[in-house]
């Protein structure tokens, strides 16, 4: 994965099988302003993702509890991300998106746009043909270095099939990797 910036937008793209799919420009955090310089210290690193829980099941409605840190404090994740599907991909996907600068919960669409963010701990829903987030279930706490998501999920029907459920985080400065860190079966 990388991170294309185009002005103060930033769009996060997957490579998967030679393949980039943009994935549309995320509402919030702030593009890093310059590289990584060898005189940087190790906290201006990407964050650390934590667990995901349950990290298995399945059920068409669940809601995944995600943590992420960083050595500087849990303010310096902006985007903590949530994805599940087969594969590391953007369209076509459950893929959120928690915005601890904003407090806000996004969910991209169908074509790998995000949609208007809502509120998180506020009446509302994101759908797309995959998932539903009740954004009034959304929490973003914080205790120390960790930050702590509740995503509260309603699959489709026709989104059924074993399912991958991947993190992803990001700084101002710096992201991490989609890494998986459960596996959910949609009935």
């Amino acid at each position: 994965m990388y991170t294309k910036l185009i002005g103060a937008a930033r769009i996060v793209a997957i490579c998967v099988a030679g393949v980039v799919t943009a994935c549309g420009p995320s509402p919030a955090p702030p593009a890093p302003t310059t590289s990584a310089s060898s005189s940087s210290t190790a906290t201006d690193g990407p964050p650390t993702l934590g667990t995901i829980t349950p990290p298995s099941g399945s059920g068409k409605t669940q809601t995944f509890t995600a943590t992420y840190s960083h050595p500087d404090g849990a303010k310096k994740v902006v985007s903590a991300f949530l994805l599940v599907e087969r594969t590391v991909t953007g369209t076509n996907a459950c893929f959120l998106e928690y915005n601890s600068s904003t407090n806000k919960v996004n969910l991209m669409n169908d074509a790998g746009k995000w949609q208007t963010g809502i509120t998180a701990g506020s009446p509302g829903t994101l759908s797309n043909t995959q998932c539903t987030v009740d954004a009034a279930g959304v929490r973003g706490t914080t205790d120390g270095n960790t930050l702590t998501v509740t995503f509260p999920l309603t699959f489709a029907p026709a989104y059924a099939g074993m399912k991958r459920v991947f993190l992803n985080a990001s700084t101002a400065k710096a992201n991490t990797s989609w890494v998986e860190k459960g596996r959910w079966e949609v009935p």
